[in-house]
């Protein structure tokens, strides 16, 4: 059996997520009894094994996933009586390490998938190594059912092509994740002490950019102010940025200008003459020297020089996550803001969000070396229980404890718990770095209590200079801003009815879109790049007609009409 892992076509479904369960072992009826709840005794003395490879979960802070090392694991298995026997492995090495594993056989009874799908799932379900949990009801667990009661869509991203339930769904709620998708930032400084407006016209960023280029904002006496600077792993995210002041572009993490229309055909938004449009903007804007010339080839460790120059001299960041370039909570990370959507002249303009599933996941598969399958499901059960999904963060009392009376959430209702960490620096291995299974709705991020709200709203209103180190010490505001920044774009969203929505292929449309977008990706990028630089005239005629005929030539008009056929 050979499998090459393919992860283009993984749907990932967003939205909210469901925090999970009761404290004491669900407290309805259903098999968590099987599981220890929390304050109870483990299951037996004689613990049963269960096997598991956690995909990705390694980060600067979490090195070990062993029950001597990780406060996590320790609660897992202390609660549960389960002796729980993990291996795991990095991001970058997922997909590889599955690959040798899956293929040699040698794999354990529980899988949890970094970058799980459903075509993925799919198939090693119809090779025999995924099981079918219908058998085991899990329904009959009472945080399942909760799960998929709120969430039904996420059914559509664990059941296989024969109709039968081969894993259970990791759900992020997270609004901006689903706002990700052609996401800039701004240096707010040289707007506020200039007295300056915030551009929200393509007219106005140039206009922006060619003042920060010509008048020394930083105050050095030197020129050495630059415009727009990204990297290149975020030409997509800068293109699809600039293309939503001009059409709803739709750009996902599995598709980049692939969109349906009112009659559900798909359509191809990059050979349109708004997408040239765009592109023809860029190119003027690199002509100019207001973006970095090196962008389309820079790594990340030179934007991150970049973001973090002492003198500052990146007018705008073209990354969508700023915060891995700069220090959490740091001066910088408090003064680049969110560039709001662009409109053009016509005034139309769409938000940065991706597809309604974005952030669903199929990602814990039970394996046929499971002997107890029924036993795997009451674990994921456990794992969607209220404290256990606070507690991926970080330990109750080191990184979280309930809301104080009265405190309010980010979305202004009662708080749901109170974060006393801050996320990305928690100690070292205490939590699974949010690799755990779980389902979160709403309330784990817009919940968390926010103290000082006033003092907060008026910094990312006005970028106060005198508020500043107020709000920088309050460990909430980071979460706090990135939700309210995705409130505020969310007015312009993309319809749901424009995103291409889950499917499931058979296994030779399957290999022929993967194998078609094998080489039709890294052309798309090449083309832009060389409209953008002016390699490719985006003006002349010719050229354009060039790119469409070599879409064609490389399989983009057939790998549509693939999809199409699964689109109900």
């Amino acid at each position: 059996m050979k499998r090459i892992v393919f992860v283009f076509l993984c749907l990932a479904l967003a939205a909210s997520a469901f925090a999970g369960g009761s404290s004491a072992g669900g407290g309805t009826s259903g098999k968590t009894s099987r599981v220890g709840a929390k304050g109870s005794l483990p299951l037996a003395t004689n613990k049963p094994t269960l096997t598991m490879f956690n995909g990705g979960a390694y980060a600067d802070n979490l090195t070990s996933l062993d029950y001597k090392d990780n406060i996590f694991t320790k609660k897992i298995v202390d609660e549960t009586g389960i002796n729980l026997i993990i291996t795991s492995t990095s991001v970058a090495d997922v997909n590889e390490r599955l690959n040798i594993m899956l293929n040699t056989g040698d794999y354990p009874d529980i899988i949890t998938w970094y970058n799980g799908n459903p075509i993925d799932m799919d198939y090693y379900a119809q090779q025999g190594v995924f099981i079918s949990l219908d058998s085991y009801d899990p329904m009959s667990f009472p945080n399942i059912k909760k799960a998929f009661g709120l969430y039904p869509e996420a059914k559509a991203k664990v059941t296989g092509s024969d109709g039968k339930l081969y894993g259970l769904p990791t759900v992020d709620f997270c609004l901006h994740c689903t706002y990700q998708y052609g996401r800039v930032w701004y240096y707010m400084p040289w707007i506020r002490d200039y007295n300056r407006k915030v551009p929200e016209t393509t007219a106005e960023l140039t206009e922006f950019l060619r003042w920060v280029k010509n008048s020394d904002p930083n105050k050095n006496g030197k020129r050495d102010e630059l415009g727009i600077a990204l990297m290149k792993d975020d030409l997509y995210n800068f293109v699809a940025y600039i293309a939503k002041a001009y059409m709803p572009f739709v750009y996902t993490g599995t598709y980049f200008g692939l969109s349906l229309d009112n009659s559900k055909k798909i359509v191809e938004q990059y050979r349109d003459n708004n997408f040239r449009s765009a592109l023809a903007y860029i190119a003027d804007l690199y002509k100019e020297g207001l973006i970095v010339q090196d962008s389309f080839s820079m790594q990340t460790e030179q934007l991150q020089i970049i973001a973090r120059s002492q003198d500052t001299v990146a007018a705008v960041l073209g990354a969508p996550w700023y915060n891995g370039l700069v220090p959490q909570l740091g001066d910088k990370y408090m003064e680049y803001f969110n560039l709001p959507p662009l409109k053009t002249a016509s005034g139309q303009r769409y938000a940065s969000n991706g597809d309604p599933w974005s952030n669903i996941y199929s990602k814990f598969f039970i394996t046929n070396k499971c002997k107890d399958p029924e036993l795997a499901i009451a674990l994921y059960d456990y794992f969607l229980r209220d404290d256990v999904q606070k507690s991926t963060y970080g330990p109750e009392g080191i990184f979280w404890v309930d809301p104080d009376p009265g405190a309010v959430g980010y979305d202004g209702k009662p708080a749901y718990w109170k974060w006393i960490g801050v996320f990305g620096l928690e100690p070292l291995n205490s939590h699974w770095g949010n690799s755990s299974p779980h389902v979160w709705e709403a309330k784990m991020k817009a919940g968390i209590q926010m103290d000082d709200v006033e003092t907060a709203v008026k910094y990312m209103a006005t970028g106060d200079k005198s508020l500043q180190s107020r709000v920088q010490a309050n460990i909430s505001y980071g979460e706090f801003m990135w939700y309210n920044i995705s409130m505020e774009t969310s007015k312009y969203a993309i319809p749901n009815s424009a995103f291409i929505p889950p499917v499931i292929m058979n296994t030779t449309d399957t290999s022929r879109t993967a194998d078609i977008n094998a080489v039709l990706d890294p052309f798309k990028k090449q083309a832009f790049v060389e409209f953008i630089t002016g390699t490719r005239d985006i003006n002349n005629n010719n050229h354009w007609n060039t790119y469409l005929a070599e879409l064609d030539r490389l399989g983009s008009k057939e790998m549509v009409q693939i999809l199409q056929k699964y689109i109900k």
